[in-house]
């Protein structure tokens, strides 16, 4: 995420403890920032490679970031699913200087002691796992992926529908298909739609990962977990079990009222999806609990 108009700031909180804010919600029109998926990286010259994501401004020019706030501009690398700085990174990467290398790309020279977060920066979309188990010769032999919360409403989604499996599944096409005659041009302020997922392959592919059927790793995770985990010693030799508030098995079904799994389109006005070939304008379109859904949501 890039900070695209520094002085649209809302509140700075400084020289406080104890503070909390709950329930609050900020809207901005136009947006004060613009955000892409890192695809390559140089951490010897100090730059970092973005692709803007569908539906959200490319990035402004250096100079005229300038003359909004001098030691900007600036960014952070966020984690999509738990929606705040991704842990091992920097708190934000000041930038030198942004070159534009193609439609919606571009290449972003960090400033001086910035140049050491580089090495931590993955590239591309987070992986399903957020946890591997390692044996005593340091190999992955185990992957979880896990959720904060207590509620399904909390589980943000299972996951996006833009990985090319998706593209020419009939289920996905025909939800893509009706949501776009009912809403041709886009979705506006309280508008959603949802339809709920029968394509059992499309339920694990989200749950688990894009690669689920083939051998366990990064995108065909071995379970997930959501709330606080704990290790539960069982009885035998060196037998564990994870346990937490909710969980599923891979392969298995998603159990719980509200986790049942559904297509689901709501608005966000700072952006639209494209899906099976389809562009919905103003969008954010995925695979949710049933939970996410609220009843101001229309079944299609």
């Amino acid at each position: 995420m890039l900070l695209s108009t520094p002085k649209q700031a809302f509140f700075r909180i400084r020289r406080s403890e104890g503070v909390t804010v709950k329930n609050l919600v900020l809207e901005s029109d136009p947006l004060s920032f613009t955000q892409g998926v890192v695809t390559a990286s140089n951490p010897d010259e100090g730059w970092f490679e973005v692709e803007v994501m569908d539906g959200y401004a490319g990035f402004p020019d250096v100079e005229y970031m300038k003359t909004q706030y001098e030691p900007l501009p600036w960014g952070a690398i966020m984690d999509p699913n738990e929606r705040r700085i991704r842990p091992g990174m920097h708190d934000a990467y000041r930038l030198d200087r942004i070159e534009k290398i193609g439609p919606q790309s571009y290449r972003c020279f960090t400033q001086g002691g910035h140049k050491k977060g580089i090495p931590a920066i993955r590239e591309g979309r987070p992986p399903k796992s957020d946890f591997s188990i390692v044996n005593s010769k340091k190999e992955e032999v185990a992957f979880l992926s896990h959720k904060a919360g207590k509620k399904p409403s909390d589980f943000q989604q299972y996951g996006g529908l833009s990985a090319d499996i998706f593209k020419d599944n009939p289920e996905i096409i025909s939800f893509m298909k009706d949501l776009k005659s009912k809403f041709p041009n886009g979705l506006d302020r309280g508008q959603g739609a949802f339809r709920l997922v029968n394509d059992q392959s499309v339920v694990n592919r989200s749950v688990y990962g894009v690669d689920y059927g083939g051998a366990p790793g990064h995108e065909n995770v071995d379970e997930f977990h959501q709330g606080f985990m704990k290790l539960k010693k069982l009885a035998g030799n060196a037998t564990y079990e994870i346990t937490s508030g909710h969980k599923g098995k891979n392969g298995g079904d998603i159990e719980g009222a509200g986790y049942e799994a559904i297509y689901y389109a709501r608005y966000t006005g700072d952006r639209g999806a494209t899906v099976a070939g389809e562009f919905i304008n103003n969008a954010r379109i995925g695979v949710f609990p049933r939970a996410n859904a609220p009843r101001t949501a229309t079944e299609i």
